[in-house]
């Protein structure tokens, strides 16, 4: 099957990690410098009651959209599969899934290659944990 190839998965996702923690870094140092400098200026409750309205702010529009409901669009089914009675049962929450697209239309442009694989490997599946030993 033909399926997107990333070069290295694993540099790119240590790079996230490593991102997302230099910012969580340097979010806590900005927050540290901030508390430090109230303190000095209007006295350690102001700046309690400064840091802490401004993370509660922070944390309630982070909600915010997170929460947003995200508009739902059923993904139409390729053309070749819209008269096959087995794609009709395929969830919508998974036709959005552009993997499962691209598999859809593989099956759309073989039927035959695709159902003589999954007998296949259904049999082996089947072999495999359903043996008796």
């Amino acid at each position: 099957m033909k399926a997107p190839h990333r070069s290295n998965p694993v540099k790119s996702l240590a790079g996230f990690a490593v991102a997302y923690l230099l910012i969580g870094v340097a979010a806590l140092f900005f927050l540290i410098a901030s508390f430090i400098w109230l303190a000095k200026e209007y006295g350690t409750e102001i700046a309690f009651a400064a840091t802490g309205a401004a993370l509660l702010i922070c944390a309630s529009i982070m909600l915010i959209f997170l929460k947003r409901p995200k508009a739902e669009q059923a993904a139409p089914l390729p053309p070749k599969l819209s008269n096959d009675p087995l794609a009709k049962y395929v969830p919508d929450t998974l036709r959005d899934n552009s993997t499962i697209q691209k598999l859809l239309y593989q099956v759309g442009e073989s039927p035959v290659t695709a159902t003589a694989t999954a007998v296949t490997v259904g049999m082996l599946l089947s072999r495999e944990f359903l043996e008796e030993r």
